[in-house]
């Protein structure tokens, strides 16, 4: 019994002590917080840049041209400026000697304004915002210098409406000055917001019988559709949709899979913006499951560098891309699970942005019309009651998932209607297939299988990975992963990760003893154990 009791009681002695010990401020800055101009407001000197006028008029005429050929949706004309912090904007001094930059932009008549730049590069303990000066709630930010992307390329995601204030807050006494040159910004001359015509709804203009991801059908779907992401490519002013896909490793590696035809040869894949979660709400007391209610697009990933390209045409329309970040936990995104042998769907179902709208879900129960190697047909029929089988020919990039949730293809085109999508009996669509570009060329750039099975393991199929699945079992407390609730070992155990650099706390939700909404393992989770143990204190709850 003394063996045992010994360290018991130096445990607890540490215990003791944790609680004289004073808490410490990390010092960090954080990538929060409200524009500085919400309380000091907008100065009437501010400088405003007035963009030129569009022909809205004719630049929709093209878009009708486009989209039967089949490119990607665009819903907004890139205007080359030179702007940046030196040769445009208002400087005001702050309080203490900090400085205060501001710049307003006004696009008459644009839906939507956003910006791409060719220097990015904002000093330490700076902050960088944008917002629509009309809307206090839309605003984009804190942009920091963990921001800095590498070249200084980079690019901005929209503010809805026709106009837009820049702020870069820099504080006093910095070494080195921050950069921001601005080489072009994007009038979206596309409708965007809660249109009361579902023809014309969301970000885009899709059609109003496609079916909305928040609508119970959808609902067996629901991790792959936390798979699908919206891009903005083309100095982002056209629209594709992709998919997150995983890898044999299961490791988390951001790939995504779209369309090779959503590369314009002069684009920079440093300015692509990908979008997770643009879907409407999951109700809307006014349109139900077919939701005119917006979704938001705060979630996003800016940057990616181009791992693998089949070129458009008779071998495919096939590309991976590798994020420049990885996806936030917060984004609870999906990496959607693929198969790249020749057993054809039985049936199939794909989920994509239609028109830059808000996330559609389209169903077939019968299997492709045909099944090639490098592309497979989809002619589902559509049923005006049910909503099924119906795509658009600007869904470019969207995956094909088969009848077990696994990726088989990417949208290539589809033949352009005689007339209304809704009203048609059926409409023919083409996929490129995920087996042509798996490994059919032995350059690296070309194939699939180098990145998605880096370890040759020659696997056919591979399912979902859900990296924010819960670790936890039962109830929390399980801290050191022997398969028991919280006991004396488990204490031990955050003793010796906390103070003595031990073993770190695999599962995170098991020794959040405390249920904390940030899940993070502290000293906090230490005494509520404690507590439990010793005093008769709760225990802790059951696992998320």
């Amino acid at each position: 019994m003394q063996t045992i009791l010994k360290p018991l009681c130096l445990s607890f002695s540490l215990l003791i002590l944790l609680f004289v010990v004073p808490e410490q401020a990390n010092g960090q800055i954080s990538d929060g917080g409200r524009p500085l101009s919400y309380t000091l407001g907008i100065q009437p000197n501010v400088e405003i840049v007035d963009l030129p006028s569009l022909n809205v008029d004719s630049l929709s005429a093209v878009d009708e041209i486009e989209r039967a050929e089949g490119k990607a949706f665009r819903f907004g004309i890139p205007i080359h400026v030179d702007l940046n912090l030196e040769n445009s904007g208002t400087w005001d001094t702050l309080d203490g000697g900090a400085l205060l930059w501001r710049l307003k932009i006004r696009a008459q008549g644009a839906k939507t304004i956003n910006i791409n730049y060719d220097e990015f590069q904002l000093a330490e303990g700076a902050r960088y915002f944008i917002y629509n000066p009309n809307d206090t709630s839309q605003y984009i930010g804190a942009f920091t210098h963990n921001t800095n992307s590498n070249g200084g390329i980079f690019a901005t995601s929209f503010v809805r409406g026709s106009e837009m204030v820049l702020e870069y807050y820099e504080p006093a006494g910095t070494m080195i000055r921050g950069k921001l040159a601005i080489s072009s910004i994007v009038h979206g001359y596309r409708g965007v917001g809660a249109a009361t015509n579902s023809a014309n709804k969301g970000f885009g203009d899709s059609y109003p019988c496609h079916i909305n991801v928040s609508c119970p059908s959808a609902d067996p779907w629901e991790d792959q559709i936390h798979s699908v992401v919206m891009i903005s490519t083309d100095t982002n002013s056209r629209i594709c949709s992709g998919v997150l896909v995983n890898n044999v490793r299961q490791d988390e590696t951001p790939y995504i899979l779209t369309a090779a035809h959503c590369l314009n040869s002069v684009d920079s894949l440093s300015r692509w913006i990908f979008y997770f979660n643009y879907e409407s709400p999951i109700f809307d007391s006014v349109g139900g499951c077919d939701s005119t209610i917006d979704g938001t697009v705060e979630q996003n990933i800016v940057g990616a560098t181009l791992k693998a390209l089949i070129t458009p045409g008779i071998d495919g329309d096939n590309m991976l891309l590798l994020l420049d970040s990885p996806v936030p936990s917060s984004y609870n995104a999906y990496f959607a699970g693929w198969r790249n042998d020749t057993t054809r769907p039985t049936s199939t179902v794909t989920i994509h942005h239609p028109g830059a709208d808000v996330k559609k879900i389209s169903f077939d129960d019968d299997p492709p019309g045909d099944f090639n190697f490098s592309f497979l047909s989809w002619d589902p029929t559509y049923h005006p009651d049910s909503g099924t089988g119906l795509v658009e020919g600007f869904s470019s990039g969207a995956p094909l998932f088969d009848q077990d949730k696994r990726v088989v293809g990417n949208h290539h085109n589809a033949n352009p209607n005689t007339g209304d999508l809704c009203i048609e009996a059926s409409q023919d669509s083409r996929f490129a297939n995920f087996i042509e570009p798996w490994a059919t060329l032995s350059d690296s750039s070309e194939q699939l299988k180098y990145w998605l099975d880096p370890d040759t393991t020659d696997t056919l199929f591979i399912d979902g990975f859900d990296p924010n699945a819960s670790c936890c079992i039962g109830n929390r407390g399980d801290a050191n992963g022997d398969g028991t609730d919280a006991t004396i070992l488990d204490l031990t155990y955050l003793v010796d990760y906390i103070f003595r650099g031990g073993p770190v706390v695999e599962c995170t939700e098991e020794g959040n003893m405390n249920g904390d909404p940030n899940e993070n393992v502290d000293i906090l989770d230490l005494t509520f154990l404690v507590d439990y143990i010793w005093r008769g204190g709760p225990a802790p709850g059951a696992c998320p």
